[in-house]
């Protein structure tokens, strides 16, 4: 028989429990859990330690923390913490259900000195936990409310992660990613890539370089490596919220010069020295300016300072424009959206000059340019039908290359012209979700769909039909009449409703 004991792990949670005057604090934290979110669990003490006052109610939270780990069993300690001169509870009952609350299990009793549960999943999956506590005369005190449980998801299974490399002609590498996993965490994520077996160096994400669908995260980034570097090995390290790790690898090729030209000759072959990637830097205009440092030189000591520009990697350059003042900032001016590539050449009053770029150097900064809105393929809406609780189902779909994470708000109208009143924002750029019609008492309700990405650049779509909502058509009421030209008036009933 397995000694389960040696094997279990202590599991958190942050507020206390109570019930009928005894405070039933649940939790200690070992570094296999952590939150969801990533956020580090406290290490809760009796309800006394937590601020929570012998005789006074938990209040219910509207969103409950969630611990994650991939230990199959762990251990539940709990305190029970008695009002002066009460007498502690006969027996403390460990409840558990996993199907999200609607039917609960009983899976353990115990006297209040043994201060700990064991429970061993049967399987990964999403779990809820609840005490209750037993008094003397066998009557049971179960605390109400999501605020009273413990909710722990056991996932014990590495993210599938694929991961697909390429480079373009200008010497560009493109690296896209598609990751499932319901328990993903952005910043334990790490792009590295490296030459002939050289050092990892590290690529710069952000979260605007992934697109989220439920599990499923999918993502790319592009960098300029130096040239002379091939191939390029990628590497990709997820390691999600359970601390499961998965590591993926891929490889991009330099495109061959000309079998015509020597190493010699070819400028896309030229020895430089090492220096990190150059990442994107996103602007939503196609004016901008450029700020730079001639080493410190002052203005009086330049004789001339050009802007080189490429907007295919390095593979081809042109003069953009000099800087006649030869004063930082330099203002610049592209002829549409998409990435640009700059360099600058400065020469100096004793005929000292940097040499302009040739094909096949790297940009020195990035600009994406992005002055276009999001796209959005997707809006529905549609009434549920159901007669208790009415609800509007609504699902989307947006892409952008600058797309916010959550930068999709819903809004609603009573009509289809407004005012839109924000109704959820921070949705992520494709998903669903399920809108309580009671919350809104109107007779019809539209809906908008707005998308903004990290630019500023804002896209919307309205619903192609409102859905009937939980207030009826007005009802006219006439409160009297008059006779007109001096006639007489009958009596009867003086009151009219239309509707």
């Amino acid at each position: 028989m397995r000694d389960t004991a040696a094997e279990t792990t202590r599991l958190p949670i942050p507020p206390p429990m109570r019930a009928l005057g005894w405070a039933v604090a649940v939790g200690a934290l070992l570094p296999a859990l952590a939150w969801a979110d990533g956020r580090t669990p406290p290490t809760p003490g009796p309800a006394h330690q937590q601020g929570v006052p012998a005789r006074q109610p938990v209040a219910s939270a509207e969103k409950r923390d969630v611990a994650v780990t991939r230990q199959m069993g762990f251990a539940i300690p709990f305190a029970v913490d008695a009002p002066p001169g009460a007498a502690l509870p006969a027996e403390v009952r460990l409840y558990v259900s996993d199907d999200a609350g609607r039917t609960w299990t009983l899976h353990q009793r115990a006297k209040p000195s043994q201060r700990r549960f064991e429970f061993r999943a049967p399987a990964e999956g999403a779990y809820r936990f609840r005490i209750e506590t037993v008094d003397a005369r066998g009557r049971p005190h179960m605390p109400e409310g999501e605020a009273a449980e413990l909710r722990v998801n056991v996932d014990a299974t590495p993210p599938r992660v694929d991961l697909h490399a390429a480079r373009g002609e200008a010497g560009e590498v493109t690296a896209r990613w598609r990751i499932e996993e319901p328990n993903f965490r952005p910043k334990r994520m790490t792009l590295q890539y490296r030459s002939d077996g050289g050092p990892w160096q590290q690529v710069a994400l952000e979260e605007t370089n992934e697109d989220r669908q439920g599990v499923v995260h999918q993502g790319e980034v592009t960098w300029w490596p130096q040239p002379n570097q091939e191939p390029i090995d990628v590497r990709l390290e997820v390691i999600d919220a359970a601390d499961n790790p998965a590591v993926a690898r891929a490889t991009a090729v330099v495109p061959r010069p000309d079998a015509k030209q020597s190493a010699a000759e070819s400028p896309a072959v030229r020895q430089r020295p090492s220096q990190p990637p150059v990442v994107a830097q996103a602007v939503g205009s196609r004016v901008f300016e450029l700020e730079y440092d001639p080493d410190g030189m002052a203005p009086q000591q330049l004789a001339s300072v050009q802007l080189w520009g490429s907007s295919d990697g390095g593979h081809s350059w042109r003069l953009y424009s000099e800087d006649t003042d030869r004063r930082s900032p330099l203002m610049v001016r592209v002829a549409g959206d998409g990435r640009y590539g700059f360099r600058i050449s400065v020469a100096d009053g004793a005929g000292t000059s940097s040499p302009p770029p040739r094909p096949g150097d790297p940009p020195q900064i990035v600009i994406d340019v992005d002055t276009q809105p999001p796209v959005i393929e997707s809006f529905t809406v549609r009434r549920l039908p159901d007669a208790n609780r009415p609800s509007a189902h609504l699902t989307w779909h947006c892409r952008d290359r600058n797309l916010v994470t959550r930068g999709v708000t819903i809004a609603h109208s009573a009509t289809p012209e407004g005012p839109w009143t924000p109704l959820v924002e921070g949705l992520p750029a494709a998903g669903e979700t399920t809108i309580d019609l009671t919350r809104l008492p109107l007779a019809e309700v539209w809906f908008r769909l707005e998308a903004t990405d990290r630019l500023g650049n804002r896209a919307e779509a309205r619903g192609s039909q409102p859905v009937r909502g939980t207030v009826g058509p007005p009802r006219m009421q006439v409160r009297d009449l008059d006779p007109v030209g001096g006639g007489s008036q009958a009596r009867g009933p003086r009151r009219y409703i239309f509707r």
